[in-house]
């Protein structure tokens, strides 16, 4: 169907932007879940416009999993609780914590640990808590943080090496 110039894909099919809109969510949000959840358009315009079905759309958004709640219950079963009422300060019992779940190898060797924002969630401390007790576990060698890129506990030595 055309109208003028404009050549309408489909009657049904949306723009992303119309697509959030219609969904209540901003565009960007929409753009992230659809490439996390690997969507493909209905249709591509000729100048590259995705367009999108709404109704299946908001049905494969609400079916995907939500990385969120994986996370939580990540941190929920690897990681303990702070006392407050102790005399220990939050970042050495938080440091305590990550120290000894990287040395039981709950947290993967060579991966990234969940960002600074979910570890503190989980604890309901400051982020600023949680980025004193990581610093505290870089310098003992326990973290590796490389500029760029997020937090990783290093992989162990798969033997005999010269030291670094």
């Amino acid at each position: 169907m055309t109208h003028g110039d404009a050549v309408w894909i489909h009657p049904g099919l949306v723009s992303e932007a119309v697509a959030a809109r219609e969904l209540g969510i901003r565009p960007t949000t929409l753009r992230r879940q659809i490439e996390r959840i690997g969507l493909r358009p209905d249709a591509r315009s000729a100048t590259r416009r995705r367009y999108w079905d709404v109704h299946a759309l908001g049905r494969a958004l609400a079916d995907a999993p939500d990385p969120v709640d994986a996370t939580r219950a990540l941190l929920a079963s690897v990681l303990g609780r702070v006392d407050r009422t102790g005399d220990r300060s939050l970042t050495r019992q938080i440091a305590d914590d990550l120290g000894a779940a990287v040395g039981r190898g709950a947290l993967a060797g060579n991966g990234p640990l969940p960002s600074t924002g979910a570890i503190a969630r989980h604890y309901d401390v400051s982020e600023n808590t949680v980025r004193r007790a990581v610093r505290a576990l870089c310098s003992e060698g326990v973290l590796v943080r490389r500029p760029g890129t997020r937090m990783t506990v290093p992989a162990a030595p798969t033997g005999p090496g010269p030291a670094r």
